[in-house]
């Protein structure tokens, strides 16, 4: 008679029963696995790696920690268990990528911008506002005004006739611009 031991697991997104249904449970290999679930029971990578590929070294054991913390199969598998959303993948992904920026680098500003306008909703000073063009109805103003010199494929020409958009509608050659 088979009996079926369900771990105490931490997980925020769907049961143990559920997961294990899932192809990217399935896609692990039985080593990940038994990887998988002492790391969402224990929450220390080594101690898992340890359990799961029996290593000879500490070396090993915290290289393969690692490897396997960072391989895409589980990260995939790990998120799905854990119930996490595409944005906050993002935003874990864009914290390590400050992180790993030089302190006071433009990217790291750039990379912090981003994060505090998707996490916060913050407005960075570079960000034009939004006008509401209900409030404001933009008027057109003109490019051109009649008596405007125009250079095109370097020729001088003088706007005589300019449309209300601002736009040539008849102009006279005063000669070659160059």
């Amino acid at each position: 008679m088979a009996v079926t031991v369900e771990p105490v697991i931490k997980s925020g997104g769907i049961s143990w029963a559920e997961f294990e249904c899932t192809t990217q449970w399935k896609r692990l290999t039985p080593s990940q696995k038994l990887w998988f679930m002492a790391f969402c029971a224990s929450g220390d990578a080594v101690f898992a790696a340890r359990l799961a590929f029996h290593c000879r070294s500490e070396i090993n054991t915290r290289n393969l920690a690692r490897q396997t913390e960072k391989s895409p199969r589980v990260v995939v598998a790990l998120n799905l268990y854990r119930g996490k959303t595409e944005r906050e993948i993002f935003l874990e992904q864009l914290k390590t990528k400050i992180d790993a920026c030089e302190d006071g680098s433009i990217a790291q500003a750039k990379n912090l911008a981003l994060y505090a306008r998707l996490a916060f909703d913050v407005a960075t000073p570079d960000e034009p506002e939004e006008k509401d063009a209900s409030k404001n109805p933009a008027e057109p103003t003109p490019r051109f005004s009649v008596g405007d010199v125009v250079i095109q494929r370097g020729v001088r020409f003088r706007a005589t006739k300019v449309s209300a958009e601002g736009k040539v509608l008849a102009a006279e050659e005063i000669g070659n611009g160059l």
